[in-house]
């Protein structure tokens, strides 16, 4: 939504600590006739880092669309069952799936998490970064999966051309 062309206000308001609740009004500012109210709409404060941060984790991963696999259950997984689930998956889904924990890991990063000192190093930091190491290892897999299957092909066509032909496709 273009908020330059929206006055946002509050209708109604109540706290009742840690949970504000309440009502927003969107008034266009070309027609001040065109306005809508949402419902009621409820947030929880919270003064805690750990669930800051992990929200922040949970938008990056609510961003991800790839087909039909579900990004964020797989991330959910515990280590061992994350690393069996990332053999099911072809070079394409497990680069993606790098790209995605490395922008989950720059969160981690950015909030701190990433220094050995921070209270949350343990907690969030490594588990993430082994599923990096996980996801790249499986992917150096797939990577020597797939130059082998390309050689196996390149020799099966290399037998079925004659041999005159066959000197001019060399190993």
């Amino acid at each position: 939504m273009n908020t330059g062309k929206y006055k946002i206000s509050v209708s109604t308001s109540k706290w009742s600590n840690p949970e504000w609740t309440g009502t927003v009004t969107l008034t266009n500012w070309g027609d001040e006739t065109e306005t809508g109210t949402t419902k009621t709409l409820s947030v929880t404060a919270s003064s805690n880092a750990a669930d800051y941060i992990k929200q922040q984790v949970d938008l990056k991963l609510n961003e991800v669309k790839d087909g039909d696999i579900d990004v964020k259950g797989l991330f959910s997984k515990e280590s061992s069952d994350f690393s069996d689930r990332l053999k099911l998956y072809a070079l394409d889904s497990l680069t993606s799936f790098s790209e995605i924990c490395q922008t989950c890991l720059d969160v981690l990063i950015e909030q701190g998490c990433g220094s050995k000192s921070h209270e949350m190093y343990q907690s969030m930091y490594v588990p993430w970064n082994s599923k990096k190491k996980m996801i790249e290892s499986e992917l150096d897999t797939r990577s020597k999966e797939v130059a082998e299957i390309g050689r196996a092909s390149c020799r099966e066509r290399k037998l079925r051309l004659s041999p005159v032909t066959a000197a001019y496709y060399p190993n």
